[in-house]
């Protein structure tokens, strides 16, 4: 039989509780922890979601590099946008797709690199329409597929399309990319030589190939982030934006680096078509046609960026300048 009294066994249960003012306090240092604690994890999230995106953009330069060890030269930005990869069509000067689809091979994407051969519409279409995880920078956001509006020249229309986040370098001056296509495989190569493009100074071209850099391969850009408006991370708009990754030359997978124009990350509402950037704080990652990939700080001197960007220009370039 319990021997407490009655006022004892009051007093017992009243210290099991807490009083509202007890629980207000608490809530308030858990609070206080939580906004402490919160920022220090994004910073966690962003460093990796940075990792990923210059790893990814690793595999891009070091597929460029393989292709041009097997192919003896470096892919072509290929035809126009109303253009996609074509695995009949061979490499170099007759790829109409992108240097993105020429180099799935080398990215462990030989299965998708050969859908639509034969002539097989359907399957270029849903080849267009895969998404592939190392064309996206994470911290974009998880939508690796824009709906589009686009009807191609070689394969069926596709409802949405494979983003990329990434784009080859084709040199310090920017190319007008509205053409689509039309007619294209019918065209001269003196018809080609007056297409916009076909003679850049950059390392990805539209309808050419480079087979020599005078400047050093691993002091010349071969792609790297493009820049984006950040508006269109989740709600894209098809005309800011372009098509996917697997269209010919177009200013979506295709960048320059004009030394006027201002370098800088990602910002909503300020479209930036023709250069590259991205979403990191600070900078944006870019590789080299050796190979190596490195994070450009986005206060490098313009003239240096366009350096950079051409494989002739025989400039004295300074590594610790970018």
């Amino acid at each position: 039989m319990s021997t407490l009294s009655s006022t004892e066994k009051g007093r017992t249960r009243m210290r099991r509780g807490f009083t509202l003012i007890e629980l207000l306090v608490v809530i308030t240092i858990i609070g206080v922890l939580m906004s402490m604690i919160m920022p220090a994890i994004q910073v966690v999230q962003d460093a990796v979601r940075e990792t990923q995106c210059l790893n990814n953009v690793k595999q891009l330069s070091v597929a460029c590099s393989s292709y041009n060890a097997t192919i003896r030269h470096y892919p072509s930005g290929g035809w126009a946008h109303g253009w996609a990869g074509d695995k009949d069509f061979g490499t170099g000067e007759q790829q109409p797709g992108s240097w993105l689809f020429s180099i799935l091979p080398y990215l462990d994407g030989k299965s998708l690199y050969q859908m639509g051969a034969g002539g097989n519409k359907s399957e270029g279409r849903d080849r267009a329409s895969t998404a592939v995880p190392a064309f996206s920078c994470p911290a974009r956001g998880s939508n690796q597929l824009l709906f589009q509006d686009i009807q191609y020249q070689n394969i069926s229309k596709p409802v949405a399309v494979g983003r990329t986040d990434y784009a080859g370098c084709g040199g310090s001056s920017a190319v007008d990319t509205t053409w689509d296509g039309a007619g294209a495989d019918k065209l001269t190569r003196e018809e080609w030589g007056k297409k916009p493009g076909t003679d850049g100074n950059g390392m990805i071209l539209r309808r050419n190939v480079v087979r020599t850099i005078e400047d050093g391969a691993d002091k010349t850009y071969i792609c790297g982030e493009r820049y984006l408006d950040r508006q269109y991370y989740l709600s894209p708009n098809p005309k800011t934006i372009g098509q996917g990754w697997d269209c010919g030359y177009d200013r979506v997978n295709i960048r320059w680096c004009v030394p006027s124009v201002k370098l800088q990350n990602d910002v909503a509402g300020l479209a930036s078509p023709t250069a590259f950037g991205g979403p990191h704080l600070g900078g944006f990652n870019m590789g080299f046609a050796d190979g190596t990939c490195k994070k450009i700080r986005s206060t490098i001197d313009g003239a240096v960026h366009k350096d950079l960007s051409t494989r002739n220009g025989h400039e004295l370039i300074d590594h610790t300048n970018f």
